[in-house]
């Protein structure tokens, strides 16, 4: 079960469940808003002792500020901030680890469904899958021109396919010429 809870600055707040007490899953101190303007996160590999959990936010109009994330029918966008619930912020988070296919490069492992990675098991298509082919589940970050701090995920497979997003706010692979393709980095929305 989540609960959420909205407390005050320099206020309190106890959350007693059944008079068992509680656990707390998730404490925010920054102020709860949506991410926007430049990049806030990296894309370097997690570690035993460093897991490094990002969101993913489309950089271009017309779907800029539109954050990558898992749904019951694989992968899509949506509009999400950190006032969103923790599941769908969950759902909107990945771990970077090091890539499948052994590259230099990264994988994205969801971090609402840990051992499930988002793949391309064909040309055009994204999901998530428990067992990827690994250089279909492996993405190689490039820099983009503009927006500044802006990038693109390039499959490690065909490097001329990249992560897109179309006016409709629907994912696939494109060309890394085509609109919709520069993502903002940015620190998890939610960490499991």
């Amino acid at each position: 079960m989540y609960w959420q809870e909205t407390v005050e600055p320099s206020k309190v707040a106890t959350i007693d469940v059944g008079r068992f007490g509680s656990t707390v899953v998730e404490i925010q101190i920054t102020p709860v808003t949506t991410s926007i303007g430049p990049a806030t996160g990296t894309l370097t590999p997690s570690t035993d002792t460093a897991p490094n959990y990002i969101s993913l936010r489309q950089a271009t109009a017309p779907t800029a500020g539109r954050i990558l994330r898992v749904n019951w029918n694989g992968i899509t966008t949506t509009t999400m901030d950190r006032n969103s619930s923790f599941t769908d912020r969950l759902d909107g988070s990945f771990k970077a680890i090091p890539a499948l296919d052994g590259s230099s490069c990264i994988s994205l492992e969801s971090a609402a469904y840990p051992g499930t990675y988002l793949t391309a098991p064909t040309a055009t298509t994204l999901a998530v899958s428990h067992t990827p082919i690994p250089n279909r589940a492996t993405w190689c970050p490039t820099t983009v021109a503009t927006p500044a701090t802006a990038q693109q995920l390039r499959l490690a497979a065909d490097q001329t396919k990249t992560l897109a997003v179309n006016a409709t706010g629907a994912v696939s692979l494109a060309s890394t010429t085509t609109t919709g393709t520069a993502w903002f980095v940015d620190t998890a929305l939610a960490h499991p």
